[in-house]
């Protein structure tokens, strides 16, 4: 297969001069964050910095060296890294830090590395006393292919049926029932609304919904909200022509825009089913969500409001709003993955579980090729969804994107929708750690309404 290689010219952090990565689909991070595959050292006196991250193009023939930072400056070949660079045979990459860092670009094609073993790092062992731990590891080695092969077969496998039977009685489908037009005026005690109208929704909404080992039902957001998801290139209908859920979304979004004395807002009632028996039942309202990533503006000549949370504007943390969850009476057995776990996920089995049909109760698994961690900020914080390169993957909406780690299973990502720019298989998952971290206080945040 094809793969390239990383050869440190210079020493770094217990990688030796003559150390060799070999890396083949996976994002590779280099940078001064704890997490960087590459770690750089950074002085307790600065914020620790990301530096560059090398991606695989979609069929794995090619990489690409982007920038992360604005404070250091990278080289490749000798001159100055503007923004993105596509790596060749030969490149020398370096880094200009405290302590400037070398590295060799080369590509290979051959049958010694297997992309199994993710970010495969080789070092160099100089000393006699290098040569002995070396010989010490192949024993080791030898010893545990012998006495260790039904722990690794175990590790290595697909989802056991215990895994399964977990996975089965957590992974529920979920529908929209129907949907209610609320409203309050300033007579009313504060929260309180009154519904004045009951509809069906205008296309049969349905998803897939989850329960964690803490009884949280978690979803996305669009499974519960349908109404956030319209597609504008239809904005030439007349109002009077939209789906009824859309027209009270934008009658309540203008209203609480406009802080009319009146004031609206549009619900839905969602059912959670186990074959054909409802199980639980709740109202959206209920549910936490975060609405600081959401988009506002206003639309057309009258001046109607809409909100959304899918990217609009090429604004790529607006899908991170993705997710919705409420505390239940129900206790499953996924859990989800914090932060420590997050930046190794690309390098274990994953796998989709969910009820991608409108009109089936089966559960479905599907494999997932390839994992790509979300870009994180200083803090190491999501700043975008988790990418994943699948096939044939439809209609599985709110569904968990599950790891085998350690014997255990994971949700690392709720399910969230297709890449609409790119049509080659490739799909995001809001982080589970948009939950794990999740802050009433700021989810929210006051938006300000834009035209």
């Amino acid at each position: 297969m094809k793969y390239y290689g990383l050869t440190f010219r210079t020493s770094c952090d217990g990688h030796a001069v003559g150390s060799k990565l070999f890396n083949a689909e996976n994002i590779l991070y280099i940078g001064q964050q704890e997490s960087a595959d590459i770690h750089i050292s950074c002085s307790e006196t600065m914020l620790p910095q990301p530096f560059v991250v090398i991606l695989p193009n979609e069929n794995g023939e090619s990489w690409r060296l982007v920038r992360q930072t604005d404070f250091y400056d990278i080289k490749v070949n000798g001159n100055s890294l503007d923004y993105v660079h596509r790596l060749n045979d030969g490149d020398t990459i370096e880094l200009a830090c405290d302590k400037p860092l070398k590295l060799r670009f080369s590509v290979h094609d051959d049958t010694s590395y297997n992309s199994m073993k993710g970010i495969d790092y080789q070092r160099r062992l100089f000393s006699p006393v290098g040569i002995s731990v070396t010989v010490v590891l192949l024993i080791c080695l030898f010893l545990g292919v012998i006495y260790g092969k039904q722990s690794y077969d175990k590790y290595m496998s697909d989802f056991t049926a215990s895994d399964t039977l977990d996975i089965k009685n957590s992974v529920y489908k979920i529908n929209v029932d129907y949907v209610l037009l609320q409203m309050r005026t300033l007579d009313y005690a504060p929260g309180v609304y009154k519904t004045v109208a009951t509809s069906e929704p205008s296309q049969y909404s349905y998803g897939t919904c989850f329960f964690t080992e803490d009884s949280l039902c978690v979803t996305a957001r669009h499974c519960v909200e349908p109404w956030l998801i319209y597609e504008w290139s239809e904005k030439n209908k007349a109002f009077d022509e939209l789906p009824i859920e859309v027209k009270w979304a934008i009658k309540a979004e203008t209203s609480n825009a406009n802080q009319e004395d009146t004031l609206y807002r549009v619900a839905s009632s969602c059912s959670v089913y186990d074959g054909d028996s409802c199980i639980y039942s709740f109202m959206s309202y209920d549910c936490s969500y975060n609405r600081s990533r959401d988009d506002v503006f206003r639309i057309g000549d009258e001046g109607y409001v809409w909100r959304t949370m899918l990217p609009l504007n090429n604004r790529k943390d607006m899908e991170l709003g993705d997710f919705a969850f409420i505390k239940s009476s129900i206790k499953g057995k996924l859990r989800l993955v914090d932060y420590n776990d997050l930046g190794d996920m690309e390098r274990y089995k994953a796998m989709l579980f969910g009820y991608p049909h409108a009109n089936k109760v089966v559960l479905e698994g599907r494999k997932i090729d390839n994992v790509m961690r979300p870009f994180t900020d200083e803090n190491y914080i999501p700043v975008s969804d988790i990418r994943l390169t699948m096939k044939g993957v439809e209609g599985f909406s709110g569904s968990p994107v599950i790891i085998k780690k350690d014997w255990n299973i994971y949700v690392i990502g709720i399910f969230s929708k297709s890449d609409e720019y790119d049509k080659h298989n490739i799909f995001y998952a809001v982080p589970s750690t948009e939950i794990i971290n999740y802050n009433p206080e700021k989810a929210n945040e006051q938006i300000k309404y834009r035209r």
